[in-house]
């Protein structure tokens, strides 16, 4: 199933509002999609729109503390984000819609974080960056999907090898690079 198709690269509405002079910037724009997730417990299990930076270079996916908190404070929440333990790791299943497609976020082998964001900051523990959520390498090998990166054109694609059509798709990709 292809999740997303040709989709420009651009950078976050919080990269804009908070930034807006770097966010113009030619290098600001990267690999970020609309997606919606939805929590076994917190927040009533509701789905929520996020704006996700997909990295293949990250090692694990991680949640923005900041976003967690703007959606509690929408839908009045009196629990501030997922239930987590005292490191910062979630503790409750998520899920997670991208273009139609729905997925469990993490599983046993791969854990989702909780991240402060502190702009500028290089320390372990801070998210980087201006998006919602960071899905990294383990949500991309959990699902066993195609990320095609265009750099000419700016631009990226996203397949989930669902079935045998899709899986064909894949397979036709990479035999002709």
């Amino acid at each position: 199933m292809i999740l997303v198709r040709g989709k420009q690269f651009s950078v976050a509405s919080y990269h804009q509002e908070i930034s807006p002079q770097h966010a113009q910037s030619e290098l600001a724009a990267g690999l970020v999609l609309e997606v919606q997730l939805d929590f076994q417990d917190w927040l009533a299990g509701e789905r929520v729109n996020a704006e996700a930076f997909l990295d293949p270079g990250a090692d694990y996916t991680l949640i923005s503390r900041r976003w967690a908190s703007q959606q509690a404070h929408l839908a009045g929440a009196p629990q501030l984000a997922p239930s987590c333990d005292p490191e910062g790791r979630v503790l409750e299943g998520i899920n997670i819609s991208v273009g139609g497609w729905r997925a469990p976020l993490g599983d046993p082998e791969r854990d989702v974080w909780l991240f402060d964001q502190e702009y500028g900051a290089e320390d372990a523990g801070s998210l980087p960056g201006y998006e919602d959520l960071l899905l990294g390498r383990d949500f991309i090998s959990q699902h066993g999907l195609l990320v095609v990166i265009d750099g000419e054109g700016q631009s990226f694609s996203l397949l989930a090898p669902i079935d045998e059509e899709n899986r064909g798709k894949r397979n036709a990709v990479l035999s002709s690079l």
